[in-house]
């Protein structure tokens, strides 16, 4: 997403009156600083793609969660097309990616028993030695298939983080900031860069707190001795994909949500996609 098309026009006919004047300089310069770099998954001819069933070698085993029924199948990336940036961020630079989530939608990340609820597989063997796989027993839902084609764009952060930067931005500002970084077609799927929350943005510390042991169920979670301790940890947590609900697709996380699978730096850096943690927010 290009804030800055959005936010102050920049010739393009859908400008909002006004908007282009309402920020200085000196804001849109302190907004350009903070703006992180992604990898946008958007509908278009591409090897990587939501839905359908997965193309995987003939070792992997198709997930279960707790219930011992099979996971629903996500999406599959093809590392080696994506731009640059991939490697930047600490991906892989060959084979692929695949994601599964639970069937119900019932593990929303905040509970540490949730942990079985998805899953992430990684291969580095060449996707010419990837087959579609058959759907196991007990799999009843699955997702359209839909193809993804990446580029690279910049994110900028929630208005909490804003705020913080000392912007000095009056609440109308606030308001129309808000407005252009909401989740659209742009940031609905992403690799790295900021997430687009629809509830409490500060994820990273959820995922610390609760891939500890630590129930995140209500606000005093935040609050205790042990979360306090283990706070300094969450600036190891980087996004490793933002899916929001797709319509073509037939994906609905929630009441029109997303999901976030977030990991360490060190996971990543280790390929240790076991450890990535997931969370669901909906309106």
């Amino acid at each position: 997403m290009d804030i800055f098309r959005k936010l102050f026009g920049l010739g393009k006919k859908n400008s909002k009156p006004g908007i282009e004047s309402a920020f200085t300089d000196m804001q849109k310069d302190l907004i350009r600083s903070v703006a992180k770099p992604a990898i946008r998954l958007e509908i278009g001819d591409g090897p990587s793609r939501l839905g359908g069933l997965p193309e995987m070698p003939a070792a992997f085993d198709w997930p279960h969660g707790a219930n011992g029924k099979p996971l629903a199948f996500l999406a599959q990336i093809d590392l080696a097309s994506l731009p640059p940036l991939a490697q930047e961020m600490g991906l892989p630079s060959v084979g692929r990616l695949w994601f599964f989530y639970t069937q119900d939608q019932e593990a929303w990340g905040l509970r540490p028993t949730d942990r079985l609820e998805w899953r992430v597989l990684y291969s580095d063997q060449s996707t010419s030695n990837f087959d579609e796989t058959w759907a196991p027993g007990g799999l009843a839902v699955s997702y359209t298939p839909v193809l993804l084609h990446a580029s690279v764009i910049d994110t900028y952060p929630d208005i909490y983080t804003i705020k913080a930067t000392g912007l000095g931005c009056r609440d109308s500002q606030l308001e129309l900031y808000l407005d252009h970084v909401s989740p659209d077609a742009d940031t609905r799927h992403i690799m790295g860069g900021y997430c687009t929350a629809y509830q409490d943005p500060d994820m990273p510390l959820q995922c610390q707190l609760v891939s500890n042991g630590i129930l995140c169920d209500s606000p005093k979670a935040f609050d205790t001795p042990e979360a306090k301790v283990l706070a300094a940890g969450a600036q190891e947590w980087c996004l490793l994909l933002q899916l929001g609900s797709e319509e073509k697709a037939k994906m609905m996380w929630g009441d029109g949500g997303m999901l976030y699978f977030w990991m360490r730096k060190d996971d990543l850096r280790e390929r240790r996609f076991d450890k990535v943690w997931m969370i669901l927010q909906c309106c």
